[in-house]
């Protein structure tokens, strides 16, 4: 996540990325509006594994589960360790906004040098690039 706490995306349909430990809890993605009142999806899933999972949010006919240009929503993981206890959950939280992408971003971004593509994202607001050593 940007230090902002706020994650963009050109995608209607995003996908998030979370590392997870190994665990036999479930882990639950739940993705609000941004005042929290309505969710646009929710899924439930275990993992066999540890390391980044991504989900994607499903295209579906249903527009109410796409990102709208312009909104910011609300996403959160949790673990659920104790599903008859859900104050027990463990949860990171995060906010996203869809943003329309300027006319130069498209065409940037078909670079087929993912280290470029990188470089445009960071440069774009897309997160921080980070340096492996």
């Amino acid at each position: 996540m940007p230090l902002t706490n706020i994650g963009l995306t050109l995608r209607d349909y995003p996908t998030f990325f979370v590392y997870l430990p190994q665990t036999s809890a479930e882990i639950e993605l739940t993705l609000l509006t941004e005042n929290e009142d309505k969710v646009v999806y929710k899924k439930i899933f275990k993992v066999d594994k540890s390391g980044i999972v991504g989900i994607s949010i499903p295209v579906t006919d249903d527009s109410k589960k796409s990102l709208e240009v312009g909104k910011r929503y609300v996403w959160s993981f949790s673990m659920v360790c104790e599903p008859d206890d859900r104050s027990a959950d463990t949860v990171v939280k995060g906010l996203v906004q869809r943003i329309a992408p300027q006319p130069t971003l498209n065409s940037d971004l078909a670079n087929p040098d993912p280290m470029t593509r990188l470089d445009v994202y960071a440069k774009n607001g897309f997160g921080t690039k980070l340096s492996l050593l």
